[in-house]
């Protein structure tokens, strides 16, 4: 998993295996101190460009103790790829925090193996 986050280059030292939890595929990645969070609804079944929405899609950024939560209705995960054994595609968005500080997100890849 690789992105741009506000203007620097972020790359996943540790992925994990994308798997189905209370409803949602979770894909997430983490470097340092710094996580993103891709929350895909187990109702998306197939490739497509899937828009932020909070319904079928919602994506999280951690930095240390904050997180910062995709805003609807501004980016999306686009699925190149998707089966019962893997994942993959593009994504961006613009996310918050609690305090009101932002993140922007762009450039977002990932390419996940899946436990469906």
């Amino acid at each position: 998993m690789t992105a741009t986050v506000n203007g620097k280059a972020w790359s996943a030292q540790i992925t994990g295996v994308g798997h189905p939890q209370s409803g949602l595929l979770d894909l997430s990645g983490t470097m340092d101190t710094l996580g993103i969070d891709l929350q895909l609804s187990t109702a998306i079944t197939d490739t497509g460009l899937y828009p932020i929405d909070d319904s079928l899609v919602g994506c999280i950024f951690t930095s240390a103790r904050t997180s910062y939560v995709s805003e609807p209705g501004i980016g999306a995960v686009h699925l190149t790829t998707f089966s019962s054994s893997r994942a993959a595609g593009t994504f961006s968005f613009h996310a918050k925090s609690t305090a009101g500080d932002s993140v922007v997100v762009t450039g977002g890849t990932f390419n996940f193996s899946l436990l469906l």
